[in-house]
Parts: structure tokens; sequence; C-alpha cells
């Protein structure tokens, strides 16, 4: 049995029209190791889709006993006045 294989992407020069850079970026990135690719025994080289990283923000702030409720309201004003300003 003979199985062909069969690239599931685009090529290295769509993938650049599609995140935004020059082709030579891309293959700079290619020739570097940096982006899931493989090459075709033709040549020509298949790139995976890119996925979408996460986007957001964590706000975080602890206190060690109840006492300190007070505390950790606070430092929750300050992380949350601190992320407002950085956009």
């Amino acid at each position: 049995m003979v199985v062909l294989w069969q690239s599931i992407g685009m090529k290295r020069s769509e993938y650049a029209r599609h995140v935004g850079v020059t082709d030579n970026t891309a293959d700079q990135w290619w020739k570097a190791g940096q982006l899931a690719a493989s090459q075709l025994p033709t040549g020509t080289s298949s790139v995976r889709e890119p996925t979408h990283a996460a986007t957001g923000v964590v706000r975080s702030a602890r206190v060690c006993s109840a006492e300190q409720h007070d505390d950790v309201t606070r430092q929750l004003s300050r992380v949350r006045d601190d992320a407002a300003a950085r956009g």
C-alpha cells in the first residue's frame, strides 16, 4: 500500500501575506527553523496555518489572612489602575 503525503497548509508566500511580513522574512524564518513547515519532494514548502494566541490580562492579588481583606482590595485597585494605564 502506498500512502501519499498530503500537505495541510499554505505556501510560504501565502503564509507571509497572511501574517503581514515579506516573502524574504518568511524565508529567513524557514531557514532558521522557526516555521511549522515541511518541504515536498518537488521543493515546495508547506506552512501550517498560524494559530492565534489567546489575548487578555490576568489580574491577581492575595493576602494570608481574612484580617487583611482591606489590603487585597487596595492591591486589586492598584493592579486594575496599572493595567488600565498600560492599555
